[in-house]
């Protein structure tokens, strides 16, 4: 499908690049680590790091922030998915540290792997605050920015978008997120694709009276916040969207339970059919118990 759209429209090879948010990031992260040739970058919106997975229920384990490999074997996994040795794709990663659909603990093991796969340090070649928010980054060797790592304080899960200004991108909705910053532009930057910017160290802006605050799950259940968070300011979003936004944790995550119960089902049924040459039965999909 790529290399049709390149071939037909004439476009550069060299500046294909993908992104998505939630299964839609993890989906990302896949195409990245089996074909890293195609891609010059990605970008992931809480997803989940490459190969942490081998089903439905590990899934929704690495969605909650429990189990996983280490950054050694993730690294592994993205190496043995294809022959390649690099150069790598570079990586936007970006995650909200509200989320309670795909918890924000998945940051480190993406950034973990992908981190390993271009030799970098454990420490940011240099970190500080892009339009309110906290922004970490990393060089190679030559200085070029490969790894980068945006944590939207309050923003539960979806995409960050900017709805005001000059940088208004898209129009707020569940899973679109007014925060008063575009990953669409910032990722463009990132990528090359978009002329960079001055990043203003600033506060996050303040909003009208119409606004529901949105906080972290533990702030918001009454526990003491670290000395370093309870001293940034809460991030405001319009009602309606927060309103949106909200209680889709439970939902989601059964449908995504449902919606992979079934593909597996699924392929367990082909892989059956192609290794033993018989048509496969048919099986009601079941949310598991």
């Amino acid at each position: 499908m790529i290399d049709a759209m390149v071939g037909h429209h004439h476009l550069d090879p060299a500046r294909v690049f993908i992104t998505g948010l939630s299964s839609g990031g993890a989906m990302s992260l896949v195409m990245l680590a089996t074909y890293p040739e195609v891609f010059a970058g990605g970008a992931v919106i809480a997803g989940l790091p490459y190969g942490c997975a081998n089903g439905a229920y590990q899934a929704i384990d690495r969605m909650h922030g429990l189990g996983g490999a280490n950054t050694a074997a993730l690294e592994a996994k993205i190496r043995a998915a294809s022959p390649h040795q690099g150069p790598w794709p570079t990586l936007s990663i970006w995650h909200g540290s509200a989320d309670r659909t795909v918890s924000v603990d998945n940051v480190g093991s993406i950034l973990g792997q992908w981190s390993a796969l271009h030799g970098l340090p454990p420490e940011p070649t240099r970190e500080g605050l892009v339009e309110g928010f906290p922004r970490r980054v990393w060089c190679d060797a030559t200085g070029r920015e490969v790894v980068e790592v945006f944590s939207i304080t309050g923003m539960g899960h979806g995409t960050p978008i900017e709805t005001l200004g000059e940088d208004s991108v898209g129009v707020s909705g569940i899973y679109m997120l007014d925060m008063h910053i575009s990953s669409t532009r910032h990722i463009a930057r990132f990528w090359g694709l978009a002329p960079l910017a001055p990043a203003p160290v600033v506060a996050a802006p303040q909003q009208d009276d119409a606004v529901a605050v949105r906080e972290a799950p533990d702030l918001a259940a009454g526990a003491t916040a670290p000395a370093s968070e309870a001293a940034k300011p809460p991030i405001r979003v319009p009602a309606k969207v927060a309103a949106q936004a909200g209680g889709l944790g439970s939902g989601f995550e059964e449908t995504l339970r449902f919606q992979m119960g079934l593909t597996f089902q699924l392929l367990d049924a082909w892989a059956r059919w192609w290794s033993l040459g018989t048509k496969p039965q048919a099986r009601s999909a079941k949310l598991p118990e």
